[in-house]
């Protein structure tokens, strides 16, 4: 997941992606929804935990959204795997990139499909929606 620092102007077309992998030891015929929170911080250092050892989350961190995706489209770009020890596997990998600069955060899913470039939408849910 790529940090961007509290008070950093960015570009209107500015984004960043996280690259997302999931394997399966057989085929899969669908795929799952995906969901996820993103956080900030807003602490005075950096920090790369969102919550201590124990598991209690900092309060300096707060969920800003969610995004949530149907990953159905990417089954076409599955691919048959093996690994250095000869198991096969089937595998996925799928990209979510996020556009910054605008009046609200936008996201897409990302992937490819024998070398052809993919995109599908993703919702993107405020934290402030979800109370």
């Amino acid at each position: 997941m790529a940090y961007i620092p509290q008070g950093q102007l960015v570009p209107r077309n500015f984004s960043t992606s996280t690259t997302y992998r999931t394997d399966y030891p057989e085929k899969p015929k669908h795929l799952d929804h995906f969901e996820k929170v993103l956080f900030a911080w807003e602490g005075e250092e950096t920090t790369k935990w969102i919550a201590d050892a124990d598991g209690k989350r900092f309060p300096q961190i707060r969920p800003i959204c969610t995004v949530e995706a149907n990953l159905t489209p990417i089954l076409a770009g599955l691919k048959k795997v093996s690994n250095r020890l000869g198991f096969n596997y089937w595998e996925t990998v799928w990209d979510i990139r996020f556009f910054y600069g605008g009046t609200k955060l936008q996201a897409r899913l990302e992937w490819k499909v024998k070398n052809k470039s993919c995109q599908g939408p993703i919702k993107v849910i405020p934290t402030s929606a979800l109370k």
